[in-house]
């Protein structure tokens, strides 16, 4: 059976949100938290869900280690998928960290066919993913 990623318990406009992990640095934290605030604030209801993934969310990267995060819309076009590049490039400007945000931008339905069809990239979002 194939994990239930999208759901409400997941969903990025939940106002629950999941404590970072404590290997990540203050700074990297930081800017987490800022990209989720100004993606949900520029999104609104259209952002699904958002995730920190990757060898950062399993505590096996290291500071140069690029920030992976899921990023899930209802509507995606070209250039709302730029808008959400450009946001991440800009909130990591002036954050200080060696690494950089690598937001991976999935529409809704093209998200939930990678999770359908057990894709291993969604596999391990699903397993390792921690939300933000």
């Amino acid at each position: 059976m194939t994990p239930r990623l999208l759901d409400s318990s997941t969903c990025a406009s939940s106002p629950r949100r999941s404590r970072l992990p404590s290997w990540l640095s203050a700074r990297e934290s930081l800017l987490l938290r800022a990209f989720a605030d100004r993606l949900r604030e520029r999104e609104g209801a259209n952002l699904v869900d958002l995730r920190l993934f990757g060898s950062r969310a399993r505590g096996e990267g290291h500071e140069r280690s690029d920030l992976d995060v899921l990023v899930v819309v209802r509507e995606l076009d070209r250039a709302r998928k730029v808008a959400i590049w450009d946001l991440a490039f800009d909130v990591g400007l002036g954050a200080g960290v060696r690494a950089g945000l690598a937001p991976f931008v999935r529409s809704e339905r093209h998200w939930g066919e990678l999770v359908r069809l057990e894709r291993r990239i969604a596999r391990e979002i699903v397993r390792d993913g921690v939300s933000l």
